[in-house]
């Protein structure tokens, strides 16, 4: 039907009338026209703007409906809708918001998503776009790839970073087994890397090498009887290839690395298949520091007794494999809060115990000296017997204690080894000391580190201490009551029944005893073998030792000595008594007064004891005694009364403090006069 606007013959009718006729106005008049027919040309132009619009509703379509309502908001203030507005924008002019479905330019960036570029044709500029499987069929040159480097880097790529780290050696294959002729080797297909110059950062290759025969013989390069012959592979003839030789030094470091090793003895074989391996190689180096060396110490870890019977232990450094562990130094006494010790030992069922609180009559963090472990439970060690504790650090720094397994005699207590462990101690911790103890003894007998050795056995101090006494099966050695049955009837010098005659005593012509005693003090045997009485002082000795270190050392003229010139300076002297040493005659410090002094006040001070005593064993002095001295004269000073206790073979250190400022004086040394 006709669609006008206006009525048909007023002024402003426009529309179509029908399907021939339409009123329009131009320039001003109102026309009927015949309307317009077009024809589908089908032009190039009007097949792209179709199919570009039937794209466009598809995508329409493909929206969600969240998509689709934001498209109608943005459209409403365009009194549009949002239909009519999302294809206007599809169909814009390149560039719009979509890139055309075919050609065009795009001018921004596009972000992808979770979307895919797919079906990419091969690259053939330089910046086209590449598929997967374009790049995972790219090989690159090692030369080619750069790891992370500080510019300017000498070694830059990945070649360089393999050169400079890697070693030649085995990555796979090359078993070595007898070949078909007695005698001979193959040595199987294998791969590796190798270098091509003989410099450890030379150019490093990988390589493959096929099944060789070495044959047996007396020439180089043969596998030659009753000699080691070590098997290689050899580059530096430019291919690598496996050899064999006797002279294991002749193989390069970088051009060659071993496989095994042959020993041949006759037609007989015997191979070793080894040499350097690069596959894995961190890891089975390893498992071999854990399987050889274990938890093992690097510094530190030092064990101590405190007071009775408790544990210390220092700071130490270990290393479990390659792993570095660092254990925190423990103390088991109860001051402050104590360190756990843990101790190890069996209970009446056989099973592993670990106690961390009281045993017996020990308290916690303290070792037992009444009990030792047996597959039944903890037994007394029997006195006089000993018992062995051995001290491990665990991983975790706390100490543990495992009890040994027997009550000894010293001497099988020195050559007592580890016990079975429990596995929280054979698997976490590592032996640091062995602890011997007494019976009810407050103290440790002995404690050895297991750091610095293999514990000897020591000569026991008591014969009795010795193992296996008790038996009668030692011919060479009479046993007690045998020896004291023989005394009753053997006497000294005729071995008859004791008298007082002297059948054997010594002369000038014998070797024999000495002639019974006379009991007089002042008579002394002589060369004759008859008493004589010595009148006179009795007979002395003497020896003089130079100060040993001093505030300030220098010399008095000739005389090196120590200057003690400002108030407090020290002079010290050290030495040993005399193992012939009995009493004191004169003991004096030897000095040379700088000035003259009514009361020159010095003090005297001295420490001494024997070898196994602490070294201030004995300790005196004197702060009171004073001295009348002259400018520049040698005078005595006078220390034994300071030496009240002293004994031969005691080591002493002697002390003079000047304790008045102007009381100078230089120590030259002591003299010691004794019988």
């Amino acid at each position: 039907m006709p669609k006008l606007k206006a009525p048909l013959f007023s002024l402003k009718a426009t529309g179509r009338l029908g399907k021939f006729l339409a009123l329009a106005k131009r320039q001003g008049r109102n026309i009927i026209e015949r309307r317009p027919i077009p024809t589908d040309a089908k032009s190039p132009n009007q097949l792209f703007s179709r199919h570009m619009f039937t794209k466009c509703v598809d995508l329409w379509h493909l929206l969600s409906e969240a998509e689709k309502q934001e498209w109608e908001s943005l459209a409403r203030s365009r009194h549009m809708t949002g239909y009519a507005w999302y294809i206007s924008q599809c169909l814009r002019p390149n560039p719009g918001i979509y890139l055309p479905l075919q050609g065009g330019t795009m001018t921004g960036n596009i972000v992808m998503g979770k979307n895919r570029l797919l079906e990419l044709p091969l690259p053939a500029d330089a910046q086209e776009a590449a598929s997967k499987a374009y790049t995972d069929a790219l090989i690159l040159p090692a030369t080619q790839v750069e790891p992370s480097h500080i510019d300017p880097a000498t070694f830059d790529d990945l070649q360089d970073l393999i050169n400079n780290t890697m070693s030649a050696g085995r990555t796979s294959g090359g078993l070595i087994e007898a070949s078909g002729a007695a005698g001979n080797i193959k040595v199987n297909l294998g791969t590796g890397f190798i270098k091509t110059t003989d410099s450890p950062i030379g150019l490093t290759r990988s390589f493959n090498w096929v099944d060789t025969i070495i044959v047996k013989g007396a020439l180089p390069g043969n596998i030659i009887d009753k000699e080691a012959n070590y098997i290689y592979i050899d580059y530096s003839a430019g291919v690598p290839a496996p050899k064999a030789t006797t002279d294991r030094l002749a193989i390069e470091f970088n051009r060659m690395f071993t496989i095994g090793r042959v020993y041949r003895d006759g037609a007989t074989l015997h191979i070793v298949n080894s040499g350097f391996n690069l596959a894995n190689h961190t890891r089975y180096n390893h498992e071999r520091l854990i399987q050889v060396r274990g938890f093992e110490r690097a510094s530190g870890g030092v064990i101590a007794e405190k007071a009775a019977r408790y544990l210390t232990s220092t700071d130490g450094v270990f290393f479990l494999g390659a792993n570095k562990l660092d254990t925190s130094a423990q103390d088991t006494a109860p001051n402050g809060v104590p360190d756990i010790l843990t101790r190890w030992y069996h209970d009446a069922g056989g099973n592993w115990v670990s106690n961390t609180g009281i045993e017996g009559a020990s308290a916690a963090g303290q070792i037992s000296n009444e009990h030792y472990d047996t597959p039944t439970g903890l037994a007394d060690i029997a006195g006089p017997r000993y018992g062995v504790f051995w001290i491990f650090i665990h991983l975790d720094s706390d100490l543990h204690v495992v009890y040994g397994t027997g009550s000894y005699k010293l001497a099988d207590a020195e050559n007592a080894t580890v016990p079975p462990l429990p596995t929280a101690v054979s698997a976490f911790a590592t032996l640091a000391a062995k602890i011997i103890v007494g019976s009810a003894d407050p103290n440790f007998t002995s404690i050895v580190t297991a750091y610095e050795t293999l514990f000897p056995v020591s000569t026991p101090p008591d014969h009795g201490d010795l193992g296996g006494l008790g038996a009668d099966d030692h011919p060479q050695y009479l046993l007690e009551a045998e020896v004291l049955a023989a005394a009753k009837t053997v006497k000294l010098d005729d071995f008859a029944t004791p008298d007082d005659n002297a059948d054997l005593n010594s002369s000038t012509t014998r070797h024999g005893l000495f002639k019974k005693l006379d009991n007089v003090i002042n008579h002394f045997l002589n060369g004759k073998g008859n008493w004589v009485e010595v009148t006179g002082e009795a007979a002395t000795k003497e020896f003089f030792v130079p100060t040993t270190f001093g505030t300030l050392m220098g010399n008095l003229g000739n005389f090196p000595c120590a200057i003690c010139a400002n108030l407090n300076d020290d002079a010290w002297v050290s030495f040993k008594v005399p193992h012939d040493f009995s009493s004191i005659t004169t003991a004096e410090l030897v000095v040379i007064c700088q000035a003259t002094q009514a009361a020159a006040n010095w003090d005297i001070y001295s420490d001494y004891a024997a070898v196994g005593e602490i070294r201030n064993t004995h300790n005196e002095s004197d702060a009171v005694t004073t001295y009348n001295v002259t400018l520049g004269e040698i005078e005595v000073v006078g220390i034994s009364g300071v030496l009240s206790a002293l004994a031969a073979d005691d080591y002493v250190g002697i002390q003079l403090r000047m304790a008045t400022a102007g009381h100078n004086v230089n120590v030259v040394g002591v003299r010691f006069k004794y019988s």
